[in-house]
């Protein structure tokens, strides 16, 4: 998974590179894949991974904006939350390649863990207590896929500015004799249900993007070309 998202930081620096309308394009992403009996999640920005387990929401990756990297250096919670450049990215896809630093997680799943994958226009707008809720109330992954990326009256034109895009994986346990040798050689024990949703709707709009299907490929999110944001200039602090 490592290595795909080092391709597509390669096509999307190449695809700016050769247009200068595309010259600051860059994006965020974070993906899961399923190998054996374990879930790798990788993650470049601030694109974010959820673990939903026992009724208990917990964010797998941590944003890779000037926030966490002061945190880091012990600087205090007061000056990060007023810092003009807390949530600057310092790692994106599109970036040079030397500079590259994709974050990894893995870990093994259960059978009914569900994983979120979404973009910052859903983790900027719904509070964490808000998503976990969503999940312990809609045991349905598409209409819980949907209450997630719904914006309200009030934040309707803010998420347009912010797309709320998610994906979210509901994981079961794949019978042994339901493995294919070929086209399944690490023999994956668990198989993902997903829904997702790609743009903002209005409320009360019907769902005609919301999809509901066991892939072959590993769900993704992140921010599309319309979203992409110019990364940090260098040096900046």
């Amino acid at each position: 998974i490592a290595e795909s998202i080092q391709a597509a930081n390669y096509i999307v620096r190449s695809a700016g590179r050769s247009n200068s309308l595309l010259s600051t394009m860059v994006t965020t992403l974070t993906a899961a894949t399923i190998v054996g009996d374990e879930v790798t999640i990788a993650h470049v920005g601030d694109s974010r991974a959820y673990l939903w387990r026992d009724g208990e929401l917990t964010k797998l990756t941590e944003d890779q904006n000037f926030a966490r990297r002061t945190r880091e250096e012990g600087k205090p919670e007061e000056e990060i939350a007023t810092a003009s450049n807390r949530v600057t990215l310092y790692q994106v896809v599109g970036g040079k390649p030397e500079d590259l630093e994709i974050d990894l997680h893995t870990f093994t799943p259960q059978q009914d863990d569900q994983i979120l994958l979404c973009t910052d226009g859903i983790s900027s707008f719904v509070e964490h207590a808000e998503l976990a809720a969503i999940l312990d109330s809609n045991t349905n992954i598409e209409d819980a896929a949907d209450a997630i990326i719904r914006p309200d009256q009030a934040s309707y034109l803010e998420a347009l500015e912010s797309p709320r895009d998610a994906v979210l994986a509901r994981m079961e346990a794949r019978a042994a004799e339901r493995k294919h040798p070929i086209s399944d050689p690490e023999g994956a024990s668990f198989t993902a249900l997903t829904a997702g949703s790609l743009r903002p709707k209005l409320p009360g709009e019907p769902s005609p993007n919301t999809r509901c299907a066991s892939p072959s490929s590993s769900p993704a999110a992140g921010h599309r070309p319309a979203a992409a944001r110019t990364p940090p200039a260098p040096g900046a602090h």
